[in-house]
């Protein structure tokens, strides 16, 4: 299935706001609906709920840092 809609973030928007909207966007239209917030990108299906989604989001973010974390940049600063 291919997503026929991209949902942006709008500046000073809370996650929370930005996943309600991915998912009743996804809900209205039937299909995947994908979106990003802070050059996070997150899809949503009929099985997504926005408390998931925000989950996904934390989780990217947490990746992201460790990744950081073990790079030699990040060793190299400190």
């Amino acid at each position: 299935m291919s997503s026929a809609l991209s949902i942006e973030g709008i500046a000073g928007e809370e996650i929370n706001h930005f996943t309600k909207r991915l998912v009743n966007a996804q809900r209205k239209l039937g299909q995947i609906v994908t979106g990003k917030f802070n050059d996070v990108v997150l899809e949503a299906d009929e099985e997504s709920s926005p408390t998931g989604l925000v989950k996904r989001f934390h989780q990217v973010l947490e990746e992201r840092r460790e990744a950081y974390r073990n790079s030699p940049e990040y060793i190299r600063d400190q």
